[in-house]
Order: structure tokens, then C-alpha cells, then sequence
């Protein structure tokens, strides 16, 4: 790269940071031509957050402590019975070879019967899962786990679920979130040009807008760099894995809240959210910050999974192998939700249901986006 380049790079690289505002896709697809690696945007992110390299790559706590004994129990369960399933194939079933990676709504140890699990319902689904619960994505392709795997178990689809973590992980949303004046993206709700939501939603998308930061729309773009340069590698032209089948998803509108939650069905919810401490991603962050008006902290967090799915839908639409499933209204009350990021049972088994709409390829002649809310929860 000619200094020139190194310039024209480095400027692209602060205004998608400090300007994310007025920032833009052409931008965004320069910065990649020019070079744009994973590595650029882990530096982003310390950046945004105001960590170093090491602190980055222990910030994730998915294999410390309690939480890195309840994955690793439950990795190893996973690949038990999956090592069972390759040994007991039988003839004429059309098995699907599937690989998962991610964080806790592919991997929610035990507690909660997650969207991997419910999937591994099926018998002729054979599953390899590497996700873990407190993952963050920066870290997943850090270490590089996604193409390797992807040869080693003969993947026809890749299911990813990343990103939340690096937005909610150890009180960050609070770099999102201010009381004091910030530009605006959106003033009026005819900027809202998206008709996936009603007006009473773009007036919360509005209403959420003075307290969104620019660092948030810095990790948008950070975030959808970090898919686009994937999805761009896995597919291009001589690799592979071109036709692999690649699933995303958005997430579903979180509801901050310290609530422990009491459920007949879930006796364990208060003991298990006082361990974790829920309210700790997203209430916690908020009350910092001196957002303590309930509505307000509801709207961001509409906002920002509204935001999240919008790169989802874009990507689709860009790589013809890539699908998304919108979870947005999957949960229709606070009752769906087993802690204030994480959905119950129930919730999972009907985003589990799109993913099975998309792998048994019943979405041929359907938009790439599917709803996760238009399917019943009953069994796969």
C-alpha cells in the first residue's frame, strides 16, 4: 500500500469512527478494497470502548469462572451426542451437516432450552457447536474457528449468532448511552422509510434518539464490517465453501430489567438471574449513565436491535447464500423473557422453527429475511 493509500485508509477508518453519522456504505466498501482486516477492526473496537488488545481478549468471560464450566460441561455434552449421530447414520437419510457458532442464544448452558438445542431435536440434523455463552464476535474471528471447522465437519450450513456480546459485555452499552446532547440520525419519523414497523415504532426509534451516542453507530459499522469481510471471504469465488448456506439473526427487542422473574414452569429463573446477575448488559449500564425512566430505557434498546437487523437484511441481500431471520416480536411480553437478554423455552423452539424453514429449504421462493414471530411454537 503506497502512503497515499495508508492516508486514505487511515481517514476512512476515523471518520467511520468519530463521523459514523455521516459514514456510508460506498465508504465502507473502499476501506475494504483498501485492505480492511479483522485485525483493523478489533483495533476499532478498542478504540470505541477505550481497551487495549489484552483487555479485548479477556473481556469476554464465556471461558471463566461459573459460566466457563457451564459451557465447557455443555460443549462436551453437545459434541457427545454428536460424535453418536456421525457413528449411527443410516442409509437413505438425507442428514444435514450443520455447523454453529456464537453466544448463549446458540449456547445457554442448561437452564434454558436454546435455539442449538432444539434444533438438535431433530435426528437428521447433525450439529457441530462451538458457541459459547459471553462470546464475543470480535474474538470468534480473532481466533479464526469459522473456515477450519467449516472443512473439518463438512458444513452445508453455517448458523452464526454474534455481536450482542461486544455491544453489552461488561457494562460497554454505557459507551452507547449519554443524558447529554448527541446528533441525531433520525428527527422525524418519515426518515423511517422501513416498512417493517408500524408508526408507534418509529415514534420510539424517535424518542430513543438524544440518548444514543455516536459510539454506537461506530460499533454498526464496526459490526458490519466484520460480517460483510467474512461473508466476502467465505464466498468468494475460489473458496470452497461458496455454497455453504449461512444463517444470521438479529436478536429480539431486550428489555432492560434487574428483575429476577418467577415462573411455575422455570423454578430455578430467580436463582439462576441472581448468579448472573441480570440487569447487568443492559438496566445497569443505563442507571450509570442516569437513564432511569423505564420507556426511555426500553426505547434504546428497541432502537438498537431495530439498527442491528437492518445489517442483517442488507447483508442477505448482498450474498445470494446468506439468510436472516428477523426474531423481532418473537417475545410478546416481558413473560417470554427468562432474564432481560435471553428468551425462555418456548420463545427459542419458534426461532428454531425459521432456521428449520430455512435448512429443509421451504424458503425457496421466499424473501431472504424470515420472521421467527410468524411460526407456532410447536415441537420440530
Amino acid at each position: 500500500m503506497i502512503d497515499n493509500d495508508e492516508q486514505v485508509f487511515d481517514q476512512l477508518i476515523d471518520k467511520m469512527l468519530k463521523e459514523p453519522l455521516s459514514f456510508s456504505d460506498a465508504e465502507l466498501d473502499k476501506l475494504i478494497s483498501h485492505g480492511l482486516n479483522f485485525n483493523d477492526l478489533r483495533d476499532c473496537l478498542t478504540r470505541i470502548y477505550d481497551l487495549n488488545d489484552e483487555q479485548l481478549s479477556t473481556e469476554s468471560i464465556s471461558n471463566t469462572g461459573l459460566l466457563g464450566i457451564l459451557n465447557r460441561s455443555s460443549n462436551k455434552a453437545r459434541k457427545s451426542k454428536y460424535y453418536k449421530r456421525i457413528e449411527s447414520q443410516n442409509r437413505g437419510v438425507n442428514y444435514k451437516h450443520i455447523f454453529a457458532e456464537g453466544d448463549s442464544w446458540f449456547q445457554f448452558p442448561y437452564f434454558v432450552k436454546d435455539v442449538v438445542d432444539w434444533l438438535n431435536d431433530r435426528d437428521d440434523y447433525l450439529i457441530y457447536c462451538e458457541s459459547s455463552a459471553g462470546d464475543w464476535f470480535t474474538n470468534i474471528l480473532y481466533e479464526s474457528r469459522i473456515v477450519p471447522a467449516l472443512s473439518t465437519y463438512g458444513s452445508a450450513y453455517f448458523l452464526i449468532s454474534g455481536g450482542g456480546n461486544d455491544l453489552v459485555g461488561s457494562d460497554r452499552i454505557a459507551c452507547m448511552v449519554s443524558t447529554k446532547p448527541q446528533p441525531l440520525r433520525y428527527t422525524i419519523s418519515s426518515q423511517i422509510a422501513d416498512p417493517t414497523i408500524t408508526d408507534d415504532q418509529r415514534k420510539i426509534v424517535i424518542d430513543a434518539q438524544p440518548f444514543i451516542t455516536k459510539e454506537f453507530y461506530a460499533y454498526l459499522w464496526v459490526i458490519k464490517a466484520q460480517y460483510k469481510i467474512l461473508f466476502g471471504n467465505l464466498y468468494a469465488e475460489n473458496n470452497k465453501h461458496k455454497n455453504v448456506i449461512s444463517i444470521t439473526h438479529g436478536y429480539d427487542y431486550a428489555i432492560p430489567s434487574n428483575r429476577l422473574g418467577f415462573d411455575f414452569k422455570y423454578p430455578y429463573q430467580p436463582i439462576v438471574n441472581h448468579l448472573i446477575q441480570s440487569g447487568k448488559w443492559l438496566f445497569n449500564p443505563m442507571m450509570i449513565k442516569g437513564i432511569k425512566n423505564r420507556y426511555a430505557q426500553k426505547a434504546i434498546m428497541f432502537t438498537f436491535i431495530y439498527e442491528f437487523n437492518q445489517i442483517f437484511i442488507d447483508l442477505a441481500k448482498e450474498f445470494e447464500n446468506v439468510y436472516h431471520i428477523d426474531c423481532r416480536g418473537v417475545a410478546e411480553s416481558r413473560d417470554d423473557w427468562f432474564d432481560e437478554m435471553h428468551l425462555k423455552d418456548h420463545a427459542y423452539r419458534k426461532i428454531a422453527k425459521a432456521y428449520q424453514y430455512i435448512i429443509d429449504g421451504k424458503n425457496v421462493n421466499c424473501d431472504k429475511v424470515v420472521w421467527a414471530k410468524e411460526f407456532k411454537g410447536d415441537d420440530l
